[in-house]
């Protein structure tokens, strides 16, 4: 396996090369974001050795990628910055977009609270439209009942989001009918 190739080459570069870690950690990334592909040999150990890089920028390219492998230690890692309203809008737009493939209750849950939660705009936007891509039949409730929330922008979002899907579809239809939204 390529992947495999390419994951054992970041073990093998050097700490002091932080360039061309996050340039291969970068390549990884945008190759995985339309499906992860996970390496066949655990990646686990590389993950966490670089998750520990004094280069904050490494750690959190590292954090994201193994998110999308879906390795435990990274996902509850970024679903805690996720939530954290210290961290820079960019971190948790970032880390967001990274969870988005894992169709799991935790990160559901996750993005669920983050919606009752009050936040900057972009990350209501961004929870939307990672929740339309995660799925679940509750969903479309959870969405309308925070409707009166959202800015007119979000409002537009999560339209879109509920129109994604037919049964969610019906769930905004029957919404707009009932005058809920």
């Amino acid at each position: 396996w390529k992947l495999d190739a390419a994951v054992e080459f970041i073990g093998q570069i050097p700490d002091g090369a932080a360039r061309l870690v996050l340039a291969a950690l970068d390549g990884l990334i945008e190759g995985q974001r339309g499906k992860a592909i996970v390496p066949s040999k655990p990646p686990g150990e590389l993950l966490a050795r670089l998750s520990k890089s004094a280069n904050a920028e490494v750690a959190s390219r590292a954090r994201q990628l193994g998110t999308m492998w879906g390795d435990a230690t990274a996902l509850g890692t970024t679903l805690k910055l996720i939530e954290n309203p210290a961290a820079s809008l960019d971190q948790r737009l970032e880390a967001i977009q990274s969870v988005k493939q894992q169709k799991i209750d935790a990160v559901r849950e996750a993005l669920v609270r983050l919606l009752g939660q009050p936040n900057p705009e972009r990350i209501g936007q961004e929870t939307l439209r990672a929740l339309s891509e995660i799925g679940g039949d509750n969903l479309p409730g959870e969405i309308v009942n925070r409707w009166k929330q959202y800015t007119p922008a979000t409002q537009r979002v999560a339209a879109e989001v509920l129109t994604s899907r037919a049964n969610w579809t019906r769930a905004f239809i029957t919404s707009l009918e009932n005058k809920i939204i």
